[in-house]
């Protein structure tokens, strides 16, 4: 009996390190099945989601699911901002994140997002990096807009250092507010969502290079010029959120000058206003030599329809691409 409880436990072990590393459905719902093997509630969980999602689930399986999430998170699985799917934490913001950073939940958390005023967000990436959270895929930190003039960085070195230490698995970082970090080298980080151009310090002028093939940003007051030694491996750029009304910048003046553009294979911009902003995102094309796909925002297809490019297909809005 110890010999076949040891054998599940390893394999157990051996499906948890690769879905920590590959996240994928066919390996959770093998998972589940071996938790279920142990009498572990998070394996039923594994299985009414994945049955909720397939639209085959029973009748009543929304009771029996609170029965299972009581039997995994006890008083936990009544907070008010946390999600859990699959018997794993979906993501945690705000009053909710240390309790679940300081409880067994924490180890099977995917995603956290950190927020409120800069002490309470030193404090919860502290409490973050304290121990291995090889799950975790997804880190948000929001700052205040008035914040925090008072230190140079939110976040220093040492402290992206270790939080970078403890997710070793982390795909995606989302920064917003001011003067977050200098930069966010995290060697496996593909994903990269930033709201403000002072945000990361690297994305401004040349600092430790980002691993990121996809960023999308919004600007805000200025233009961050987005350095080609800060974002080495950028592929895909989504300026789409710098709407044009309001417009704090000409985001279609800026394109041209950002640095990565040469190595852009898939740019996303916002709506077209008219025949200038047209001439200064053909500027941008001109420059964009490894372009293969440009998005338009917005129904302004007359005007989408005079850029060119040799090699990418451009279309507006939900339009099908064309090639140019």
């Amino acid at each position: 009996m110890c010999a076949r409880a040891n054998r599940l436990l390893l394999a157990i072990d051996e499906l948890e390190q690769t879905l920590a590393t590959a996240w994928n459905l066919e390996t959770l719902a093998v998972y589940g099945d071996q938790l279920q093997a142990i009498g572990d509630p998070r394996g039923e969980l594994v299985a009414i989601d994945l049955a909720i999602d397939d639209d085959t689930a029973s009748p009543g399986v929304e009771e029996r699911r609170r029965d299972c999430m009581q039997a995994w998170a006890g008083e936990l699985a009544a907070l008010r901002t946390t999600r859990f799917k699959y018997g794993f934490v979906l993501d945690t913001i705000g009053i909710d994140v240390a309790r679940v950073l300081d409880s067994k939940l924490a180890d099977h958390m995917l995603g956290v997002r950190i927020a409120e005023n800069y002490e309470r967000i030193a404090a919860q990436v502290d409490q973050l990096a304290r121990r291995p959270r090889r799950f975790l895929r997804q880190l948000a930190v929001r700052t205040e807009t008035d914040a925090p003039w008072k230190v140079k960085r939110l976040l220093d070195s040492a402290r992206v250092d270790a939080a970078i230490a403890a997710t070793p698995n982390l795909v995606s970082f989302d920064a917003e507010g001011r003067a977050v970090c200098d930069s966010f080298p995290h060697p496996n980080l593909r994903t990269l969502r930033v709201t403000g151009f002072d945000s990361i310090t690297a994305l401004r002028e040349p600092g430790a290079a980002m691993s990121a093939t996809k960023l999308d940003i919004w600007f805000g007051e200025k233009p961050a010029l987005l350095p080609a030694a800060s974002l080495p491996e950028l592929r895909d750029l989504d300026l789409s959120r710098n709407t044009s009304k309001p417009r704090n910048i000409n985001v279609f003046e800026t394109i041209a000058h950002l640095g990565v553009l040469p190595q852009l294979t898939r740019l996303a911009v916002p709506e077209l206003d008219d025949e200038a902003d047209v001439k200064s995102l053909q500027d941008a094309l001109d420059r964009a030599v490894a372009l293969r796909e440009l998005v338009v925002a917005g129904p302004r297809g007359d005007l989408v329809d005079s850029l060119r490019h040799p090699h990418a297909t451009i279309s507006a809005g939900t339009a099908s691409p064309r090639s140019r």
